[in-house]
């Protein structure tokens, strides 16, 4: 069984990233359940034959289809994929412990084992594996400072501690990292101005750092940042108008930037970049309708356009946003039920749609939404307690609800949630005080 099953790993390893290579993903679906199948196994029997050859090609397979998946929305499927890459390459290791190549291979699975578990609500798990590679990065490049490879691996593991930190609200150390990263990201272009990696590299940390601005209401800095970063994306677009990656990355930075001139009161000006990111990730739908990544900016697009809709008095337009925005949410959550994102992006609609249809006197529907909200929110803080965000999202939503039932006359109730709202925005200001921009 042994040997069969190393041979079948490679095999169906193989099959997959050809087809995946030759952009034919439907067909790539059945060596890839099969693949995942093996990668099981695999993780199950580390003396399995599969370890003692051709690790390094194997390495460079099973790392890509982890990083095919991840992208494509397919969280938990990745996750066995870099699970395994990890073993691999730690394998390799321990067979040549100096060998820079394979440090390099192991600091890369930790790296993105840690965004996968960032993204997947496993906050803990993701700083353990972010650590290790942030020491590996130092350790690397202190060996040779002058590596620019090194360099920028060493920023992007800043700008990922940042995203993780932003994600559990700890914002201050958030954007001191992203600051980090800016600084590497900026060096290395005045070394290589002309490298597209670079460029790219130094936007999405320049459109973080706008994210994170935005959130704790420095709005002008976060509008500098998010220029800067749609400037950049624009421009490779524009020299590489077919790429998926590009018309993504605009895609993000219009819809981020309709965010915060919402929140700035340029209703119109939102709009628009509303409007042209929505067109974007439409189409980016369309052509790969299975990706879940698309299924998720785009129902984003729809929620954020939703917002913006209602405060411009257009009702039925905003619930026609907001509809479109939960069907999306739902199914996302059928194919992956244990993805906090998915969760918290559902009960962020069902709270906004409660919100509209309380404004439009729908008072039972508008309840309907807020339970079904708060549920979700509830479920998610008891899993991560110390969540900064999804304390502040469960406190909005029993505000919301409070206001409704005093509304209703039920003063008792309203009460109860107003209380439980104020203790827990008392407990976020106590552990977070008020950023300074």
């Amino acid at each position: 069984m042994s040997r069969r099953l190393r041979d079948s790993a490679e095999r169906y390893f193989q099959k997959s990233i050809h087809l995946i290579e030759k952009g034919q993903y439907k067909k790539a679906q059945e060596p890839l359940q099969k693949a995942e199948e093996v990668a099981k196994l695999l993780l199950e029997d580390p003396e399995n034959e599969f370890f003692q050859r051709k690790l390094q090609m194997n390495f460079g397979l099973v790392f890509n289809l982890g990083n095919f998946l991840f992208n494509v929305g397919r969280f938990s499927q990745a996750q066995n994929f870099y699970e395994l890459s990890l073993l691999i390459s730690q394998r390799l290791l321990e067979n040549d412990p100096e060998n820079v190549s394979y440090q390099s291979y192991v600091a890369m699975t930790f790296n993105n084992l840690g965004t996968l578990l960032n993204t997947l609500g496993r906050s803990e798990d993701a700083i353990n594996r972010y650590e290790k590679v942030l020491e590996m990065r130092k350790k690397l490049l202190e060996s040779e400072p002058e590596n620019l490879s090194y360099q920028s691996d060493l920023a992007m593991i800043f700008n990922n501690i940042g995203n993780l930190l932003k994600t559990i609200g700890r914002n201050e150390e958030a954007k001191s990292k992203y600051e980090k990263a800016l600084e590497i990201y900026e060096i290395l272009l005045e070394s290589e101005p002309e490298n597209l990696s670079y460029q790219s590299d130094l936007a999405m940390t320049l459109n973080n750092l706008g994210a994170l601005l935005s959130d704790v209401g420095c709005f002008e800095d976060a509008k500098n940042r998010y220029e800067k970063t749609l400037e950049i994306y624009e421009i490779l677009l524009e020299n590489d108008p077919e790429d998926t990656t590009y018309q993504s990355c605009v895609g993000g930075t219009l819809n981020n930037l309709g965010v915060l001139l919402f929140y700035m009161g340029r209703f119109e000006d939102a709009k628009n970049k509303y409007e042209k990111a929505l067109e974007i990730r439409k189409k980016l739908f369309e052509n790969e309708p299975e990706n879940l990544s698309y299924q998720s900016d785009l129902g984003g697009t729809l929620n954020n356009l939703g917002n913006l809709l209602k405060t411009m008095g257009r009702s039925e337009d905003a619930k026609n946003k907001y509809e479109k925005s939960l069907i999306i949410r739902k199914k996302l959550l059928e194919n992956e039920p244990e993805n906090v994102t998915y969760q918290s992006d559902l009960a962020m609609t069902l709270n906004n749609l409660g919100t509209l249809l309380s404004d439009m006197g729908r008072i039972e529907d508008a309840k309907n939404r807020y339970e079904k909200s708060l549920e979700i929110y509830e479920k998610l803080l008891e899993n991560d307690p110390e969540n900064v965000a999804y304390q502040s999202d469960l406190a909005m939503t029993l505000n919301n609800l409070g206001a409704l039932l005093s509304d209703m006359g039920h003063s008792d109730d309203a009460k109860n949630k107003y209380e439980k709202s104020l203790d827990m925005r008392e407990k976020i200001l106590k552990n977070e005080p008020e950023n300074g921009c």
